[in-house]
């Protein structure tokens, strides 16, 4: 029987004790015994109260602080469904990614990210945080020394899907002209170097269908013959599909950046992305856009490649019961520069695969500009989206609009007086619909400041002041300082995320503004809190955009 059982019968025990001793102590005795009911039940709250908050506390990270200063967090469940980070040049976005990325650095999850503008502050942080967890950072850019072989997992229809995903084809039959051919180099080079990985240089190199023949002649019978009959049957349109494609990833091979994608680290591990989800390695892609322009472009599309291939390994080993199952994040900082079918892709097999993917770029337009229906794909595909300053009139409304309106009561007066208008003490009132967050809130944000969006486990509008990460909060390296193990600058810190900073609360959806309304019962402007005089000042970091 449960204690809840036997608990009744104990009492009636003790009530029939009180009754039969004397007046004076049985009210003595009542009393202590309901005093230390009491005492017990409230004691057994709090334990379960602290119990619940610390189960609370290691499955969310803190973003920053609401203008009340309570902090605003975020959890696994709410982080699993994706998230959308927007914010105009210098509003502080690259920075609430760092915070999410080197928070779940800190609290030991898989952390990969692709970073499109090649930011050197982006480097520094992640390389620190990943030095105070005690783990191993991985750097890999276009001009090295840090290897990674795009190559390096999957059989040889895996590998043709994730070559020709990086190039778009006019008709689909040079795409598929093309995509044959290379299934069947990437076939022979599995079969004549079994156990080792093909690498991008192999496979230009045997993009000419002269060449392949000398290494065919070493497979196995039943290939061979195929690959002979093949070769003879060619068309010119398919010797032109051909010749596309390899002219596309020489681009590659042949510049600068090929021989830091053979995989062959000369001093240490080369990056692995299958690992790297699963394992204690920090890793990022810095890749300048701007400097490299279509090469970054390119090469940030084969990270997306193999991470989506990466993701579908995970749901096999999660089928399977192997495998370590934490949830990985990964972020991507402008990622509109990369293929908007790549982006889908990722996101609409990451959360089953415990992937969680962070997505942040500058505004609404630039989705739109990348691909036709990718802003409401990414915005459908989003639980969590962190909105900074946009200056653009149509999203700033459409942001209002995602978070939604609030019913308000609208009060109108009635003037009376022809030259001086007194209050007849008459009007009416009504209940109207008003945006939680207003457009011009939203175009007005400090850098910092932000409104957040979350639809998991509920609906909930906040306007949140996010906390730079931890590395700065503690002070940053000055300058000259010696970089964290991995990275290959020490960037000095910039100023960002100024003390003082007013935020605005904001209520939630079902419930009523609290705002002051001037005449006409429109709710006044809020000006927000000035910073009292004893309140310590937050702590400077970089504004990264």
């Amino acid at each position: 029987m449960s204690v809840g059982g036997r608990r009744p019968y104990w009492m009636l025990a003790a009530f029939v004790a009180l009754m039969l001793a004397p007046g004076g102590y049985a009210l003595t005795a009542m009393t202590a015994v309901a005093v230390a009911t009491v005492l017990i039940r409230t004691g057994r709250a709090l334990a379960r109260r602290r119990a619940g908050a610390g189960r609370a506390a290691a499955s969310e990270i803190v973003l920053g602080a609401d203008r009340a200063r309570r902090k605003v967090a975020l959890s696994d469940i709410q982080l699993s469904a994706h998230g959308l980070i927007l914010g105009a040049s210098g509003s502080g976005k690259s920075t609430t990614l760092l915070r999410i990325l080197t928070e779940q650095i800190r609290r030991g999850h898989p952390v990969v990210a692709l970073d499109m503008k090649g930011s050197p502050r982006f480097v520094h942080e992640l390389a620190t945080a990943a030095a105070a967890a005690g783990r191993p950072f991985r750097l890999w850019t276009p001009d090295g020394p840090g290897q990674w072989n795009p190559l390096g997992h999957g059989n040889a229809t895996e590998l043709k899907d994730k070559l020709i995903a990086t190039e778009r084809f006019t008709e689909p039959h040079y795409q598929r002209a093309a995509g044959r051919y290379v299934q069947t180099v990437l076939q022979v080079l599995q079969d004549a170097h079994p156990g080792q990985p093909p690498t991008l240089q192999e496979v230009v190199g045997l993009m000419d269908p002269r060449r392949l023949p000398s290494v065919a002649g070493a497979v196995s019978g039943p290939l061979a013959e195929r690959v002979r009959d093949y070769l003879a049957g060619l068309t010119p349109d398919q010797h032109s599909a051909i010749r596309g494609l390899a002219t596309r990833l020489a681009i590659l091979t042949e510049s600068h950046t090929g021989q830091y994608l053979s995989g062959v680290a000369a001093a240490g591990p080369a990056i692995d992305l299958r690992q790297a989800l699963s394992g204690e390695e920090v890793v990022l892609f810095s890749l300048n856009a701007s400097r490299y322009g279509k090469l970054a472009a390119q090469l940030g599309t084969l990270v997306i490649q193999d991470l989506v291939s990466a993701a579908g390994q995970r749901i096999e080993d999660a089928t399977a019961g192997s495998g370590d199952l934490r949830t990985a994040f990964i972020g991507l900082d402008e990622f509109s520069a990369l293929g908007a079918d790549h982006m889908v892709a990722l996101f609409a097999r990451g959360r089953e695969a415990g992937i969680s993917g962070l997505a942040a770029t500058q505004e609404l337009v630039d989705l739109d500009r990348a691909a036709p229906g990718l802003r409401d794909q990414v915005l459908g595909n989003t639980a969590v989206k962190i909105f900074h300053r946009q200056d653009v009139p149509a999203s700033a409304q459409l942001i209002a609009q995602l978070a939604g309106t609030e019913r308000v009561w609208e009060r109108t007066q009635q003037l009376g007086g022809r030259l001086l208008s007194y209050d007849t003490g008459r009007g009416t009132r009504r209940q109207v619909e008003q945006f939680i967050v207003h457009p011009n809130v939203i175009k007005t944000l400090a850098p910092g400041e932000a409104v957040l969006i979350t639809k998991l486990p509920t609906a909930r509008v906040q306007t949140v002041r996010v906390d730079p990460p931890r590395a700065l909060e503690a002070g940053a390296p000055a300058a000259g300082s010696s970089p964290a193990r991995g990275t290959g600058s020490s960037p000095s810190p910039e100023s960002g995320h100024p003390a003082g900073t007013r935020t605005e609360s904001l209520p939630q959806i079902g419930q009523q503004s609290t705002r002051p309304r001037r005449r006409g019962g429109r709710p006044a402007p809020s000006r927000g809190p000035a910073p009292a005089a004893d309140a310590p000042a937050r702590p400077h970091g970089p504004e990264l955009g």
